[in-house]
């Protein structure tokens, strides 16, 4: 739900929960599948963040990901890619770097921390209630 009220507006996004009709545990792959059978004609990148790619090797099925898929890494302060020793399906967005994440969301909002600068007004409505 809150997917929705933060596209709402922009035509070039598009809310899409394939993942909740597929079985548990829920792995990055099978969800990159079942997009691209539903959507054989669309191509998707999986945007994931520094931190998680350095982790990647040890994510489920992490070469059949670069080998069929597309992976762009935005930078994190404090985790540094060095874009010369990346998979050609995997790219470095250029672009400054931003210090929120969603579990700095989270923590803020579990410690009561005003938060509305960094959320879409219409979620940050949603999660105040």
């Amino acid at each position: 739900a809150m997917t929705e009220l933060a596209i709402i507006g922009h035509s070039y996004f598009k809310h899409c929960d394939i993942e909740l009709s597929m079985p548990r545990p829920s792995y990055t792959i099978h969800t990159l599948d079942a997009l691209h059978k539903a959507y054989p004609n669309r191509e998707f990148t999986l945007i994931i963040g520094a931190d998680n790619w350095l982790l990647f090797p040890r994510w489920y099925k992490a070469e059949e990901i670069l080998k069929n898929h597309h992976v762009m890494i935005y930078p994190r302060p404090n985790f540094t890619i060095d874009p010369t020793t990346l998979p050609p399906s995997v790219q470095l967005a250029d672009t400054p770097l931003l210090e929120v994440s969603s579990t700095f969301i989270r923590q803020a909002l579990a410690e009561g921390r005003d938060i509305r600068y960094f959320l879409h007004p219409a979620v940050y409505e949603r999660l105040k209630k």
